[in-house]
């Protein structure tokens, strides 16, 4: 599973959330790409999204999670996706 961080900045909330991600997808063994705009061009593939929330985290061309979570809500996220999927 892949899972796609998307920021709207550089800001130290965004970076917190990054944090937060980065260590809960480490946790689950889920690899987190991410991408901060407007820095980072966003795979073609996305802009059927239609992001207009941010930070939002993707999975399977889905949007999972927006805003900022504590890293009990990230861990239950992505805890039940990946229980899902068996």
């Amino acid at each position: 599973m892949v899972a796609l961080l998307i920021l709207s900045g550089a800001g130290a909330l965004n970076h917190s959330t990054k944090m937060i991600w980065q260590k809960v997808c480490d946790k689950f063994r889920v690899k987190l790409e991410i991408y901060t705009l407007p820095d980072d061009p966003l795979p073609n593939y996305l802009e059927t999204l239609e992001l207009k929330s941010y930070p939002s985290l993707i999975i399977n061309n889905k949007v999972m999670a927006v805003g900022h979570p504590d890293s009990q809500a990230a861990e239950k996220i992505i805890f039940n996706l990946i229980n899902d999927q068996y």
